[in-house]
């Protein structure tokens, strides 16, 4: 058995080295420990050619041009205008109207998808708040019900 060495540095090189450990080179596959030759190289696959109609290049100056969803100007997801939006606060603030407005805006299926989001968002900090509130109610009692009582 022969030992092999690095063709860069001439250090001794390891048996299935496949690189030098003095000088981090690659070592090249015909000198490997036990002199065999280096394997037949794998048969390239030929690339099928594209089809003509798989790619054209865009008309014009070269730009694409991107158009939005049949929904988006039909009023589906259209953006909602700054008028749009404080009509929608001020119908939210009636006491019982807003709720009811809140609820068919957030679980209809056919509302824009910006109102639908703006209802269930003002329904999820309502349903907080009146969490909160009860929390903060029911502690508040507790202390004034404690004051009452060393009072008396």
């Amino acid at each position: 058995m022969s030992e092999a060495f690095c063709q860069s540095c001439g250090a001794s090189l390891d048996p299935g080295a496949k690189f030098c450990k003095s000088c981090g080179s690659p070592v090249p596959v015909t000198n490997n420990y036990a002199g065999q030759a280096a394997p037949p190289p794998q048969p390239a696959y030929p690339v099928p050619p594209v089809p003509p109609h798989a790619y054209h290049q865009p008309a014009g100056n070269g730009y694409t041009h991107y158009t939005q969803p049949e929904a988006y100007g039909s009023g589906g997801n259209a953006p909602l205008s700054v008028g749009q939006y404080l009509g929608m606060m001020l119908l939210t603030s009636l006491p019982l109207v807003g709720f009811i407005l809140l609820l068919i805006w957030a679980f209809s299926s056919d509302t824009n998808a910006n109102k639908k989001n703006y209802a269930r968002a003002v329904l999820i900090i309502a349903l907080i708040g009146i969490v909160l509130s009860i929390l903060f109610g029911a502690a508040l009692a507790g202390m004034i019900s404690e004051l009452f009582y060393e009072f008396s």
